[in-house]
């Protein structure tokens, strides 16, 4: 299960398991009280892989965390780094178009991004406005405008000039 929502102006997310076994699990919380940040993410014992995990403020890698608990696959940098947003040299910074199609990029409508994708392609968007219209996508608390966006320039966006 998950979601993404915005509550009174904050932007909340919960994805994958976030009450899973404590005895097989690790959580590792970061909370700035300055920024109005707090994120819990939990993690198998080894720290090689995310479970689930939850965010309030800043919820801007939410499609990538949701995309990586669902496909269970080993981190590439140490759980600290995931948690902070800080990408080791070894590993590139993924967006929306390294995300499968079934990724929910719009919580408020239940949108995905093969879902975008298709709109995009059959009412010929130009703009995300239009995507918004169409899609409604992005139109709801306004949280997925960024992954919006970047689905839009990656389908439609690069073939007008």
């Amino acid at each position: 299960m998950s979601t993404k929502l915005k509550l009174l102006g904050v932007h909340v997310s919960s994805f994958g398991d976030y009450f899973p076994d404590e005895a097989k699990t690790h959580a590792l919380v970061y909370h700035d009280p300055f920024s109005g940040i707090y994120k819990k993410y939990i993690f198998t014992k080894d720290g090689k892989r995310l479970l689930g995990g939850m965010m309030v403020g800043d919820t801007n890698d939410y499609a990538k965390l949701l995309a990586l608990v669902r496909s269970g696959q080993t981190l590439n940098s140490p759980p600290s780094e995931l948690i902070l947003g800080v990408q080791s040299s070894k590993e590139e910074v993924q967006g929306a178009d390294a995300l499968p199609d079934e990724t929910q990029i719009c919580s408020c409508n239940n949108i995905s991004k093969g879902q975008l994708r298709k709109v995009i392609r059959n009412r010929k968007c130009e703009n995300v406005n239009q995507v918004k219209c169409f899609s409604k996508a992005g139109s709801g608390c306004g949280g997925c405008l960024p992954q919006v966006q970047e689905v839009s320039k990656g389908e439609s966006f690069n073939r007008i000039t």
